[in-house]
């Protein structure tokens, strides 16, 4: 590895401890619950359209940063 690969690398590690940090503390303050969704077969046949289409439909979604999407049995 060369020393130019050394910095880069340890630069990487040192800034994912960094957001590792920030991100753990700020869990902590999460109240709402993430909104879960339990699409049907016929709705998920694409996934992409699906999410797009959640996104459009429903401002408050935008307030969560975060959904999660239960996919039918059949996947």
């Amino acid at each position: 590895m060369s020393s130019k690969e050394y910095r880069l690398l340890k630069q990487a590690l040192q800034i994912s401890l960094v957001e590792t940090t920030n991100i753990s503390s700020k869990l902590l303050d999460i109240v709402k619950p993430m909104p879960v969704f339990y699409p049907t077969e016929d709705e998920f046949n694409n996934p992409i359209a699906f999410v797009e289409k959640l996104m459009m439909g429903d401002a408050k979604i935008a307030q969560y940063g975060c959904i999660k999407i239960v996919p039918p049995k059949s996947f």
